[in-house]
């Protein structure tokens, strides 16, 4: 050959053999590392979009680190494993029409251990689903959705246990999760489960947005050991359970449940828990919150809407609290609290409306109290009320024999000149 032509040959062939090996990866698993599945699929294809595989599994598998994996319509009996980091399992068409059922399944020859899950995760930067295209797991394992790493997002998935045996719905450890747009149905125990390790001091940066939970004891749970934690809880409901919120940041220092007296960042705003469900609406432990636009009503007697321990400097805003038809319980409970303060907010009926317990330089502002029970606002353990209790612009409208002197409440309310007997604020 000569040598015009060899180099002729040359360039052809560098030219020639990366699109060879693209169209080989293309047939392997899809185009840009995708492996679809489908229920007609079989294992034996090569995954791609016109030669679908069967189990989801296999396309995880075959596709690993960084690959897409699109699942189609139909409902698929199998227990998911992902450990490969960077991967996305994502459904065509949501929620509705594909299912991961795991009912039917054993793990070997015995039944699910206690600490299984209907899809484990033990890898970094992992989506399952999306907003429109999740899956829903209906599951009797321990947990629908488990995982440990970072980055993890759990998003647009419904979560079902319809014979209670779930303990979870979705449980991540970790830093920067992000869990969204869920339904999570019949759970026994936790709708969400975020936390971190006590020995690694972890367990940030977490958002909880737009999610709904129906029947769990506690629709969110979070137990984070890092000093700088900022958790987003979000747009969330909670339509059927016993306890709405409940957030704990603790001491990494400490081997027994210290709250954590370094700050943190929470948000929680339009959370809605709606009536004859929540014997208890929010507790946060430690760390300075912000609380906004939350709306509880409940007709059950005991618990409290609002709770807060050991936290610095929380803000509380735009509240609605109202259980005017189970005049028990407490609306605002703050135990050993600094700096708490409370604008723009509405407290309705119940045993106590607002509890103080050993708490300093609570500030209080163009709020309305409403109560017609025997001791409406309670203090204890309050150093000095005359500063550490400032009242300005407030509506309190207690009913005639309701008896403001059981506490050191009474020369306070007094004092404020916003003292009424005569009940005329109803909440919209």
């Amino acid at each position: 050959m000569r040598p015009r032509n060899r180099q002729r040959a040359r360039k052809l062939c560098s030219r020639i053999l990366p699109a060879l090996v693209t169209l080989l990866w293309q047939g392997a698993a899809g185009a840009a590392g995708t492996a679809y599945i489908e229920t007609f699929g079989d294992d034996a294809n090569p995954c791609s979009r016109n030669r679908p595989c069967a189990t989801i599994q296999h396309g995880i598998d075959l596709v690993n680190t960084r690959g897409r994996v699109l699942v189609g319509p139909g409902t698929y009996e199998e227990q998911i494993t992902i450990v490969y980091d960077g991967l996305r399992l994502i459904s065509t068409s949501g929620n509705v029409t594909t299912t991961i059922d795991t009912r039917g399944l054993s793990e070997g020859d015995e039944l699910a251990t206690p600490q299984s899950s209907a899809m484990a995760i033990s890898a970094d930067n992992v989506t399952v689903g999306q907003k429109d295209r999740g899956f829903k797991i209906l599951t009797n394992f321990e947990t629908g959705i488990s995982g440990i790493g970072k980055k993890i997002r759990v998003e647009g998935n419904s979560i079902d246990s319809p014979t209670f045996l779930a303990e979870i719905g979705i449980r991540l450890v970790g830093d920067n999760h992000i869990v969204r747009h869920n339904l999570i149905r019949r759970i026994g125990s936790y709708g969400v489960f975020l936390s971190g390790v006590r020995e690694q001091a972890s367990g940030r940066n977490w958002m909880v947005d737009g999610n709904t939970f129906e029947s769990p004891l506690v629709g969110l749970m979070t137990q984070s050991y890092a000093p700088n934690n900022r958790l987003r809880n979000q747009n969330n409901a909670l339509t059927k359970g016993g306890f709405g919120f409940v957030i704990y940041h603790l001491d990494a220092s400490s081997e027994t449940m210290t709250a954590q007296p370094a700050a943190t960042n929470d948000r929680h705003s339009n959370l809605k828990i709606p009536e004859s469900v929540s014997s208890s609406g929010i507790e946060i432990v430690g760390g300075n919150p912000s609380i906004s636009d939350i709306s509880i009503e409940s007709d059950l007697p005991g618990g409290d809407s609002v709770s807060l321990s050991e936290t610095h400097n929380a803000r509380l805003s735009g509240l609605t609290l109202n259980s005017e038809q189970s005049p028990f319980g407490t609306g605002i409970l703050l135990e050993r609290t600094v700096g708490t303060t409370i604008t723009n907010s509405t407290v309705f009926g119940y045993g106590t409306l607002l509890f103080i317990i050993e708490a300093a330089g609570l500030q209080a502002s163009n709020n309305n109290f409403v109560s017609s029970a025997n001791c409406p606002i309670d203090f204890r353990g309050v150093t000095n009320p005359s500063t550490d209790l400032v009242l300005k612009k407030n509506f309190f409208s207690f009913t005639a024999g309701a008896d403001t002197s059981c506490s050191a409440a009474a020369p306070l309310l007094e004092a404020s000149g916003e003292l009424s007997f005569q009940p005329k604020f109803t909440p919209n």
